[in-house]
């Protein structure tokens, strides 16, 4: 799975989610350079970051934007992972 490189206004609505910064995360959204849904190169989304850091009003916004909650971030393996 590959992600498209992440803009600025992608990696400004991940840190305002991540940090709980409601005002911000509106802003960057209603502006429409980016997609609710965005991912970083980790495939994280801003639900996933706000929720994962007690953020509920940013949880909130982003649903009533139209956030997908359903999406979950794609954890890779490498050779350098040891398995039982």
């Amino acid at each position: 799975m590959s992600y498209k490189k992440e803009s600025l206004s992608d990696v400004q609505m991940h840190c305002a989610a991540m940090q709980g910064d409601v005002d911000i995360l509106r802003k960057i959204l209603d502006s429409g350079k980016v997609h609710v849904d965005s991912r970083d190169k980790e495939g994280t989304t801003p639900l996933i970051l706000a929720a994962a850091n007690g953020n509920y009003e940013c949880v909130q916004e982003l649903l009533e934007q139209g956030a997908d909650p359903t999406l979950r971030r794609v954890v890779r393996k490498n050779e350098l992972h040891t398995y039982d």
